[in-house]
């Protein structure tokens, strides 16, 4: 096997770049400290676009690439974090809208799209409001008093109305 280029990190054979098992720990740390993934790349020595094909064939080095990403984003987390609980409100309010979605004077948003059709019918004369309302009205003899109002209930010894 020829080798066309090669450096501590990544090895260029017969066109085609691998990296070695150091330069995980590399990528995790630079990732970690906040590195683009152009600077790690060139810390590896690999051009950008190579070190994005890389990333696509070599699941150990993904990993690495993620897990360095996600330190560095808890370490901001946790800093914002800090800020907001001591009451520095733009640390809040930027957490509040970057990690649960908030909005300000965004509509209400509701659960269902149903359209609410209300249907008013037409109107009536007096005698079809009568009819309709008839068996409203009906009140038994047993229902009322001496008076004509409805006699008060017992319940557990009280007389409630």
């Amino acid at each position: 096997m020829e080798r066309e280029s090669q450096n501590p990190l990544a090895t260029k054979t017969q066109g085609r770049w691998t990296v070695n098992p150091e330069a995980h720990d590399v990528v995790r740390r630079l990732r970690a400290a906040g590195a683009a993934q152009g600077t790690v790349a060139a810390a590896i020595g690999v051009p950008a676009t190579t070190f994005r094909d890389i990333l696509d064939r070599d699941d150990a080095l993904a990993e690495a690439f993620e897990e360095g990403g996600a330190a560095l984003e808890t370490e901001l987390v946790s800093l914002l974090l800090e800020q907001a609980r001591k009451g520095y409100g733009p640390a809040a309010m930027f957490m509040l809208k970057s990690m649960r979605k908030f909005r300000e004077n965004d509509p209400v948003q509701t659960a269902t799209k149903a359209p609410i059709n209300i249907v008013i019918p037409p109107a009536m004369d007096a005698d079809q409001l009568a009819k309709l309302t008839q068996s409203m009205r009906d009140v038994t003899p047993a229902d009322t008093g001496a008076e004509g109002e409805p006699e008060p209930r017992k319940r557990r010894g009280r007389i409630t109305r």
